[in-house]
């Protein structure tokens, strides 16, 4: 399957889930970890513009990136 109907098939499911997903086992955990990115994927939902995207609490983040989002607040 290539990316584009992953994709697709993705944004359906989530859809039909009120525009999200969540992606913890019963403990709440992550189930999905990114190794490209280093980092887990708790929840999916549907963005504004119709896209499908990953929501990372920011904790997951460091100090350096959460100052670079403050300063840019």
């Amino acid at each position: 399957m290539e990316k584009r109907e992953s994709l697709l098939r993705i944004k359906e499911n989530i859809l039909k889930n009120r525009g999200e997903w969540d992606l913890t086992d019963d403990n709440g955990e992550p189930v999905v970890y990114d190794d490209n990115m280093d980092i887990p994927i708790p929840d999916l939902a549907i963005n504004k513009d119709d896209t499908p995207c990953a929501l990372v609490p920011l904790g997951y983040f460091d100090e350096d990136t959460l100052c670079k989002i403050l300063a840019t607040m």
